[in-house]
């Protein structure tokens, strides 16, 4: 993750001030990017469930079940850390993160405001490798409740599949539901891209850089496609052809599924709206 271009692509667009005191340099330091993990995602997403069930908010589950006992189940790492939010104002999760990383619905605080809790360490820390996000929509509350888990080891022994395309998603375009942004975050300094492509609907575009994490050193950094073109629950999935002509698929099996600001996204075993296999990204 390279700070300076996160806040000048997913920051500034909402309107967040002070930016240049904030994730800067002295602080935090450029990280490699967060591996999602399914399991860190089932289980945000299970509290997520809890919290807009019972009307709670809290790490503990609404029966009063300890956060600890809660990642015991889960067997995850006794280390991992986790962020809730909830709002009623946006579903859009560039804004909730941008909210934990600014404490403040605007003006941002400084990196070193004794208030600026510890988001910004998570996001950014060197011991943190996995994350998983679970959101969940209260059609009653009108409320959209957010867990975000980070472990530094894996919850479940990780898939042997590349892990090139290390983690890959939609959300809408700066708040417009009209306009879907996917996004694929390439991470692998040995491979050249020769072709990134998403493929939606029978048809495939091409995924162009947003930005380089490495200053075009590599092929390393965040790619994106934007189109109004779309329909709730379209398939999609990406893959990266390398220069030494390797073909890399995310998801490996299945499909992403696009859907509107009430649903989770799903993970698909066909192209035919089939069973409902896994959660997937959130």
């Amino acid at each position: 993750m390279e700070p300076k271009y996160y806040k000048q692509y997913f920051m500034k667009p909402f309107n967040f001030t002070n930016l240049d005191n904030v994730l800067t340099n002295k602080y935090y330091e450029k990280v490699d990017p967060l591996e999602y993990n399914i399991v860190l995602n089932q289980m945000g997403r299970a509290h997520s469930q809890d919290m807009s069930k019972g009307d709670c908010f809290t790490f503990d589950s609404c029966n009063y079940t300890s956060f600890y006992s809660r990642i015991e189940h889960w067997k995850c790492d006794e280390n991992t850390q986790e962020h809730i939010y909830k709002t009623s104002s946006s579903n859009n999760a560039f804004k909730a993160v941008n909210r934990l990383v600014c404490r403040s619905s605007q003006n941002c605080l400084n990196d070193d405001d004794p208030d600026v809790g510890d988001f910004r360490d998570r996001i950014m820390g060197k011991q943190i490798f996995y994350s998983g996000t679970g959101i969940v929509y209260n059609t009653t509350l009108k409320t959209w409740f957010y867990t975000m888990d980070f472990t530094q080891g894996s919850c479940s022994p990780q898939s042997k599949d590349d892990k090139s395309i290390i983690s890959a998603s939609h959300t809408f375009k700066y708040e417009n539901d009209k306009e879907v942004l996917f996004l694929a975050n390439f991470f692998n300094s040995n491979e050249t891209i020769q072709s990134f492509r998403i493929y939606l609907n029978q048809m495939n575009y091409k995924m162009n850089i947003l930005y380089s994490s490495d200053s075009s050193k590599t092929s390393n950094g965040v790619y994106s496609y934007n189109t109004r073109i779309f329909s709730p629950c379209d398939y999609y999935y990406f893959k990266v052809i390398t220069n030494s002509g390797k073909q890399i698929r995310y998801p490996t099996t299945g499909y992403l599924r696009i859907v509107d600001n009430q649903e989770k996204l799903l993970w698909n075993s066909n192209n035919n709206q089939g069973k409902l296999k896994a959660n997937a990204l959130n």
